[in-house]
């Protein structure tokens, strides 16, 4: 059985909450008064999203940090997080997915240079 990659999974569940930050504001402010879309503005599915990438950040990141003391990928993570969380903040619908969008970025990134350092070795 091969082992589960953490940095991977963390990759995917940055993505999907990088993507999911992005298009919810645009789908919310073309879906009118559907019904249809209200899934994707689901604060349940939004704290699910952003709890798996917080997860899978610290149980990927933290633990390689001390095995390979590059401190700029959690640097990068935590500024990928910082964005995110601040993007919630913010009402106009530019800046909001400019600022999830990078925010997830900046995390699966993170993920993908921890990624590199174990096959550098």
């Amino acid at each position: 059985m091969t082992p589960i990659n953490l940095d991977k999974v963390g990759i995917c569940a940055s993505g999907f909450c990088a993507i999911h930050c992005s298009i919810t504001p645009l789908v919310l402010l073309n879906a009118g008064h559907l019904k249809l879309f209200s899934l994707l503005h689901n604060p349940i599915l939004e704290w699910l999203l952003f709890s798996i990438a917080v997860v899978m950040g610290a149980m990927a990141i933290l633990p390689a940090l001390l095995k390979h003391k590059k401190a700029y990928v959690l640097v990068l993570f935590l500024s990928g997080l910082f964005l995110v969380i601040q993007s919630e903040s913010i009402q106009l619908i530019a800046p909001k997915i400019s600022f999830s969008l990078l925010g997830g970025v900046l995390m699966a990134y993170a993920h993908f240079e921890n990624l590199s350092f174990k096959f550098s070795k």
